[in-house]
Order: C-alpha cells, then structure tokens, then sequence
C-alpha cells in the first residue's frame, strides 16, 4: 500500500514534467548550449592568437635590440681602434728600423773617423 502510494505520488510528479515538455523549447536550449561552447572557443582561440602575436612582437624587440647593440659594440670597437696607438709588434717593427739606421750612421761615422785618422788607408 505504501509502495502504491509513493508510485502514485511520483507520477502525479513526472506527469506534469511530461506534459509540460517542448521539443522546440528543448532544441532551443540545446542551440544555447551549442552557441556558448562555440563563442567560448573562438574567445580561447583569440586569445591564443593575441598571446602568439605579443610572443612574437617580444622576440622581434629582442632580437632588434640585440642587433642593436651588437652594431653599437662594433662602432664602439671600431672607434677605440682609431684611437689605439699601433700594436706593440708594428713599435718593434719601427724600433728596429730606427735602431738599424742609427747603427748605420755611427757606422758611417766611425768608418769616417778611421778614414781621418790613417789618411785614407787602412
């Protein structure tokens, strides 16, 4: 009896559900549903896109602003360059020559002196 009851009470529940249900209301709902999922899709999609176009406008910054300093450095070389004295080896170079022409003069004059001094005879 009591069970009778309960299954009495759940239809008279269900059967105004049942009698209440539209299948164009229902299609509609399901079209929402549809509707936010897509909108919600191409909301992550832009957002992908928006995050992959700020990546790649970074990476540009860093790479002009790397070339930039790589052409300030280069500038920088080369106008300390300019400014160096010559190397150490070019100095020598020029040492040299200068220690070999001095060489050459006292030679001339002492072979001078010679000259003077045996009257031309050795």
């Amino acid at each position: 009896m009591r069970t009778a009851a309960l299954a009495l009470i759940a239809a008279a529940i269900a059967a105004p559900a049942a009698a209440q249900y539209n299948p164009l209301e229902a299609q509609q709902a399901e079209n929402r549903v549809w509707a936010e999922q897509q909108l919600t899709q191409q909301q992550a999609l832009a957002a992908q896109r928006e995050a992959y176009a700020a990546q790649q406008r970074a990476q540009t910054a860093a790479a002009i602003a790397t070339l930039k300093a790589n052409q300030a450095a280069i500038q920088a070389q080369s106008q300390a360059d300019a400014n160096t004295p010559p190397p150490l080896n070019e100095a020598l170079a020029a040492s040299a020559d200068q220690m070999a022409a001095a060489q050459a003069r006292i030679l001339a004059a002492s072979n001078a002196r010679i000259l003077a001094i045996t009257g031309g005879s050795r």
